[in-house]
């Protein structure tokens, strides 16, 4: 089994998806058709989540998908970005650590901070016994 723990730290430079020049943002991360979220940050541009998911996988993922979105309680959800975090390369290689600030693409301006590690978890094979009465 393979693990990948992703933490996401926060946002800047988010665009505006409500009419007061603000957003309450959240952020949705995919791994291998998992998908987690965030806690909503109201009325900010740079919110601060600070959470952590982790996720269990039965071949190496390749990628870990990043949306953000604005939360809307009347209509629909407003897009605010989105990117897809290559990490093919961190089960590979001797460091299984990405942490970096990720820009969001199909929209001006936004970046997300976030850290993902990639571990192989141990799988602990039981022992069945038969008893006979």
């Amino acid at each position: 089994l393979y693990g990948v723990t992703v933490r996401v730290f926060g946002a800047r430079n988010l665009i505006a998806g409500d009419i007061c020049g603000k957003s309450d943002p959240f952020a949705v991360i995919t791994v291998d058709h998992t998908k987690r979220e965030t806690k909503v940050v109201k009325q900010t541009l740079s919110p601060v989540w600070n959470e952590t998911f982790s996720f269990v996988c039965s071949s190496p993922p390749q990628s870990v998908r990043l949306q953000v979105y604005d939360y809307d309680t009347v209509s629909s959800h407003d897009f605010l970005g989105e990117n897809q975090i290559r990490i093919e390369h961190l089960w590979k290689s001797g460091s299984n650590v990405f942490d970096d600030w990720v820009h969001l693409n199909k929209v001006k301006t936004g970046d997300v901070r976030m850290r993902v590690e990639c571990s192989v978890v141990p799988q602990v094979i039981g022992k069945t016994t038969n008893s006979v009465e």
